[in-house]
């Protein structure tokens, strides 16, 4: 396995879902903190 093909098969997924999930995450926390004051 060479660097690329860890990247593309291992890394980029990883990173991928991290920031969708990190991001998704929280945006549900902040707005459940503030929806009672909207």
């Amino acid at each position: 396995m060479n660097i690329f093909t860890a990247f593309i098969y291992h890394i980029a997924p990883v990173l991928i879902g991290n920031i969708l999930g990190g991001t998704g995450l929280f945006a549900m926390l902040a707005y459940g903190q503030v929806h009672e004051e909207m």
